[in-house]
């Protein structure tokens, strides 16, 4: 039990450790594994409730249709990699 309390608390802090860039990152690389998985809990809690998806074709989904979409099969990814993720931070929070 004292083993999974340290690393419930040590979590947290490696995550500040690593600045809003990496944690975006991480949430990234958690979306594109979630998508193929079709991990919809991981997907709700790693996509902003006002996200506006644009997808290649130019079509825009809300997070609500974009995960809808994903449950009937009406949008499939068999795979999702990133060859590099560039994160720039932009105003002050």
């Amino acid at each position: 039990m004292n083993r999974r309390l340290l690393l419930t608390l040590c979590i947290p802090a490696i995550l500040i450790a690593a600045g809003p860039e990496d944690s975006l990152r991480e949430a990234e690389k958690e979306w594109a594994a979630a998508v193929v998985k079709k991990d919809y809990n991981v997907l709700n809690r790693v996509l902003a409730d006002d996200l506006t998806y644009t997808h290649s074709d130019g079509r825009m989904d809300s997070k609500q249709n974009f995960i809808e979409a994903l449950r009937s099969g009406k949008q499939t990814y068999s795979a999702a990699e990133h060859q590099s993720i560039d994160v720039r931070m932009l105003g002050k929070d």
